[in-house]
């Protein structure tokens, strides 16, 4: 019935929402991890500052600080496709519903439309059988 798709298209789009804010909630899992490591790597990085030769600690803090650069960015890249493409199967799945929504309305008017004619066509003929 009518009532059943459009549950089941509210179901749905619940379900997609909260698949949303849960990949929403591991990325920023994900993101305060990244956090803490850049923390610990600073940390490190202050620590050869103060206990090595000037050159060594450059050479090292330049190349934890590369490497930290690298993980951030490649994580990055990763969360910005994973946000991208919940995004697009939340718009398409909005765009489907909408359809199907579209398409009910339709329908409605048609069955009410046809409703009517045979309303039209039995007061016809109650009409003549007087």
């Amino acid at each position: 019935s009518t009532w059943d798709v459009g549950d089941t298209l509210v179901t749905a789009r619940k379900k997609l929402k909260a698949s949303f804010i849960e990949s929403s909630k591991t990325q920023m899992a994900s993101y305060i991890k990244d956090l803490e490591k850049t923390i610990q790597i600073n940390k490190e990085i202050m620590a050869d500052f103060f206990s090595a030769k000037k050159e060594d600690s450059d050479r090292k803090a330049l190349d934890k600080l590369n490497k930290e650069n690298t993980m951030l960015s490649t994580q990055l890249k990763k969360l910005m496709k994973e946000r991208d493409d919940i995004q697009a199967k939340l718009l398409i799945s909005e765009q489907i519903i909408a359809n199907y929504g579209s398409k009910e309305e339709e329908l409605a008017r048609d069955y009410d439309e046809k409703a009517q004619e045979l309303v039209d066509q039995l007061d016809q003929k109650e009409y003549v059988l007087q």
